[in-house]
């Protein structure tokens, strides 16, 4: 949001709360996806369950890299 040449640049939903809670619950060297994300290879890519605040149910997300 901005006027002119000063502009501040915001994003909000469910969408970037939940990337922010993946980026949180990340270990050094991971990345955590969602299931959903389409990933290359041969789907050998374990799925495990994380609960994140504001969601009832468990994300099942996938880690890529490991520390």
């Amino acid at each position: 949001m901005g006027y002119g040449r000063t502009t501040n640049v915001t994003v909000i939903g469910d969408t970037v709360n939940v990337a922010k809670r993946l980026c949180d619950a990340a270990a050094g060297g991971e990345i955590l996806v969602s299931e959903e994300t389409p990933i290359g290879g041969n789907g050998d890519i374990p799925v495990r369950e994380l609960r994140v605040k504001g969601k009832a149910e468990p994300l099942r997300v996938r880690v890529l890299g490991a520390a």
